[in-house]
C-alpha cells in the first residue's frame, strides 16, 4: 500500500515539476532567436541519451558527500559537505528524475510552440494585452494539448524508471520493489509477477483515458 502511495506521489511530483520547467524553456528556444541555441538545445536534450544510472551517477558525483558541488559550497560557507550532501535522499532522486524527464516534454512542447498562430498574438498585443495575458489567454489553449501529451509521456516515464532507482535507494516505488522481489535472499517470482501485472494495468489504463482527453482537447 505505501509502495503505491509512494510512486503515485513521487511520479506526480516529477512530472509537474519537469513539465513546469519546460514549459518557459519550450517557449524560449522555440519563439526567441537566442544566442548559442544550437549548443543549448544540445545541452537540453543531451539527458535522452543517458540511462538513468549514469544520471544517477551524476548526482552523486555532483551532490554527494564528496561531490563537487557539495564540496564546494562547503568551502563557501564553511561547513561539512556531508551535511549539505543530499544526492542519496529523497531530494536527490528527485533531481535525477526531473534531469531525466524535462528534455522530453522540452522537446515535445517545441513541437507545440511550433503551431501556435503568432498572428493571434501580435493581435493580442495590439489591443493591449500584456506577455502574461496574451499567453494566457491566446498561447496557452493553442499549446494545451502539447502540455497533456508533455504530461502523459513525462509521468509514464516517471513510473517506468529504473536505472536511477537502483543507484539512488531513497524511496521504494513499484518498480524497484519488484527488483527486490527477484533479488538474491529474496527471489519471489509470484510476487513480482502479480506485482508487474498491476502495473501494467494501470500503465495502461491510465495512457488510454489520457489519450482519449488529449483526443478530445484536440477535437473542441
Amino acid at each position: 500500500h505505501q509502495i503505491a502511495i509512494n510512486t503515485l506521489w513521487f511520479a506526480v511530483a516529477t512530472t509537474l515539476a519537469s513539465v513546469a520547467v519546460a514549459i518557459p524553456v519550450a517557449h524560449a528556444l522555440e519563439k526567441y532567436d537566442l544566442r548559442g541555441e544550437g549548443l543549448l538545445l544540445t545541452l537540453v536534450s543531451f539527458p535522452i541519451s543517458l540511462p538513468g544510472i549514469v544520471a544517477a551517477f551524476m548526482i552523486l558525483v555532483l551532490f554527494g558527500k564528496v561531490g563537487i558541488v557539495s564540496e564546494f559550497l562547503a568551502i563557501l560557507a564553511g561547513g561539512d559537505p556531508r551535511e549539505i550532501a543530499f544526492a542519496t535522499t529523497v531530494q536527490g532522486l528527485f533531481l535525477a528524475f526531473c534531469y531525466s524527464m524535462i528534455p522530453r516534454s522540452t522537446l515535445l512542447l517545441r513541437g507545440a510552440y511550433a503551431e501556435v498562430d503568432e498572428r493571434a498574438e501580435e493581435a493580442a498585443q495590439s489591443l493591449g494585452a500584456t506577455p502574461l495575458s496574451s499567453f494566457r489567454t491566446v498561447t496557452l489553449p493553442q499549446i494545451w494539448p502539447g502540455i497533456v501529451g508533455a504530461l502523459i509521456l513525462t509521468f509514464r516515464t516517471a513510473l517506468a524508471i529504473f536505472g536511477t532507482l537502483i543507484v539512488i535507494q531513497s524511496l521504494v516505488v513499484w518498480t524497484l520493489q519488484i527488483s527486490r522481489e527477484l533479488g538474491p535472499g529474496g527471489y519471489n517470482l509470484r510476487v513480482a509477477s502479480a506485482m508487474a501485472v498491476l502495473f501494467f494495468v494501470f500503465t495502461f489504463a491510465f495512457t488510454a483515458l489520457a489519450l482519449r482527453y488529449t483526443s478530445a482537447e484536440v477535437g473542441i
